[in-house]
């Protein structure tokens, strides 16, 4: 689900304003809900087809496991797809110019994707933090409460 709105969101859930490098560490992991369209039906934005019901941050290493579940991958198959990602991005620009922000989004019948979005380090020196990030993913919804994994994974947001 990406979408230029939320790339402020998860780039303040992740702290990458405060530890850039946290980008290629951590991920957000949201959980989705379909929200049936108005009798419109133009709605352009994707937020206003989807309310994030549950979402928290988790260290990568921690959750390969649900990566590999979420995306029916092979055992080894989710650090693979991080690292590939990784150098997909650092081969747009100089190392180090962009700051990786990973997402996987979840949801009943909705297919998990994960999503690796590039921002520039300028432009996070620039971002203020957002204790109350969770109530920034839905337009016109309830926030995000936070997530728990079958895993056991646990939230990683404050561990610095």
């Amino acid at each position: 689900m990406p979408h230029e709105g939320n790339t402020k969101v998860l780039a303040q859930a992740l702290s990458l304003h405060r530890d850039p490098s946290r980008g290629r560490t951590h991920i957000v992991i949201r959980q989705v809900e379909y929200v049936p369209t108005t009798s419109s039906g133009k709605e352009k934005d994707i937020r206003d087809r989807f309310n994030v019901i549950r979402a928290s941050v988790f260290r990568i290493a921690d959750v390969l496991g649900d990566i590999e579940t979420a995306l029916n991958l092979n055992k080894g198959e989710g650090r693979e797809y991080i690292d590939g990602m990784l150098a997909e991005l650092d081969s747009l620009e100089a190392p180090g110019e962009l700051v990786p922000i990973f997402d996987l989004t979840l949801g009943e019948d909705i297919e998990a994707w994960l999503g690796n979005i590039g921002m520039r380090g300028d432009a996070l020196r620039t971002l203020e933090h957002d204790p109350d990030w969770r109530k920034r993913f839905n337009k016109n919804g309830p926030p995000a409460e936070p997530l728990k994994l079958a895993s056991g994974a646990q939230d990683a947001e404050f561990d610095f």
